[in-house]
């Protein structure tokens, strides 16, 4: 599966007219990290949705559990920043998967 690949909005003293686009179920997200970016998730759904952060890293040989956040029914949830060295694969990017898409949203943002 070839993922979306997320690009970073800026956020700056000028401000940002921030650009929410539709979630990909099929294919998840990735997006390149300095560790300075966070997500932004909207949920339109009457239902929660999971959004799994995948972790590649290991500690002391084992295996980091992915980090899942829930984003509430209509609600929004920012996630993030993502310590490089936890989160970021080796390309350099964190990658993450939605459980649901249906009204989902979101951006990446960094400062």
């Amino acid at each position: 599966m070839a993922r979306v690949v997320n690009t970073i909005q800026e956020i700056n003293r000028d401000g940002l007219d921030e650009a929410l686009t539709a979630g990909d179920l099929a294919n998840g997200h990735e997006f390149p990290n300095s560790g300075k970016e966070f997500i932004d998730v909207a949920n339109g759904a009457a239902s929660p949705i999971n959004v799994t952060i995948i972790t590649p890293g290991l500690v002391d040989g084992q295996v980091i559990a992915d980090r899942v956040v829930v984003v509430p029914a209509n609600g929004r949830t920012k996630i993030g920043p993502f310590p490089p060295a936890k989160y970021s694969n080796s390309n350099g990017f964190v990658q993450f998967d939605l459980s649901s898409d249906t009204t989902v949203t979101l951006g990446v943002f960094s400062y």
